[in-house]
């Protein structure tokens, strides 16, 4: 007698032109999950230009053909790079948002194609949504501030939506991503070993890894309720030793020592979720 096959879940990774965080997180879903990956370079169905609105609603389409009324039950929004090194204003935050600048747009339209799935009843309040932020939004470094102030932006939509069990991933200069690429070469034309110091300083419990991306996002997915709402750091010892006075509760730091989430009291004693 045939063993059943059980038909996975559907599991969709967005992200922008060639993300390593997209493409490993990718991977490490692809044994519990079928996953969807989605290129604005591919010919079929999982063709998506995060920037062209024409292009999400053709996803969703797509995705309505060929799976039906089949629900995800997982989203992870993984957005390119903003470096503009200039300070977003009120003004120019409008002017640069109608006049299609791409570094905007690139997360906004996040919300955009969440908004398109929800409508087309793909997504729903049991949907985990996961978007791969950064650091920078609460600790904000020199020629960063525009990518800080979008990312908390668009975070702040996130997981203050009651539509979306939202997740959001900070991840500050993951190993071997363009992230660090960039910043490695803006601090080390600075100063002589630049980038070493700023990691020896600011991430006095290393820097992360793919692999603590991975594992961060397996804990947030068995750990869907109490993750809700919550912003999740990989890199949390830049925020202990920088801005201790802004951890509140919304704030769960993963351990990699024992690949688990953990949560601060005000005395900042920490406690697992099991």
């Amino acid at each position: 007698m045939e063993e059943e096959v059980l038909e996975k879940d559907y599991a969709l990774v967005v992200w922008t032109w060639t993300s390593k965080i997209g493409q490993s997180i990718a991977n490490s879903l692809a044994d519990t999950f079928e996953v969807i990956k989605t290129s604005k370079d591919s010919l079929d169905m999982t063709k998506l230009n995060i920037l062209d609105v024409q292009s999400i609603q053709d996803f969703v389409q797509n995705y309505v053909e060929r799976y039906g009324k089949n629900p995800l039950k997982v989203v992870f929004l993984n957005s390119g790079m903003m470096n503009v090194w200039s300070t977003i204003t009120r003004s120019n935050f409008y002017r640069r948002s109608n006049n299609w600048d791409p570094e905007i747009n690139i997360h906004l339209y996040n919300i955009v194609l969440l908004e398109r799935l929800q409508m087309a009843w793909i997504i729903n309040e049991e949907t985990k949504v996961i978007y791969n932020a950064t650091i920078q939004i609460i600790d904000e470094k020199k020629w960063y501030e525009d990518y800080a102030y979008m990312k908390r932006l668009v975070s702040n939509l996130l997981i203050n939506d009651d539509r979306w069990d939202a997740t959001v991933l900070c991840s500050s200069l993951v190993e071997w991503t363009t992230m660090e690429t960039i910043f490695k070469n803006k601090l080390n034309k600075g100063s002589k070993n630049g980038f070493e110091k700023f990691i020896k300083k600011n991430m006095p419990y290393g820097q992360p890894s793919l692999v603590d991306v991975d594992n961060a996002v397996e804990q947030i997915l068995l750990h869907k309720e109490e993750t809700k709402g919550k912003l999740v750091f990989l890199d949390w010892g830049a925020i202990q030793k920088n801005k201790k006075e802004s951890i509140t509760d919304d704030f769960l730091f993963y351990d990699n020592k024992i690949n688990s989430l953990i949560s601060y009291d005000k005395a900042i004693i920490p406690y697992t979720i099991s």
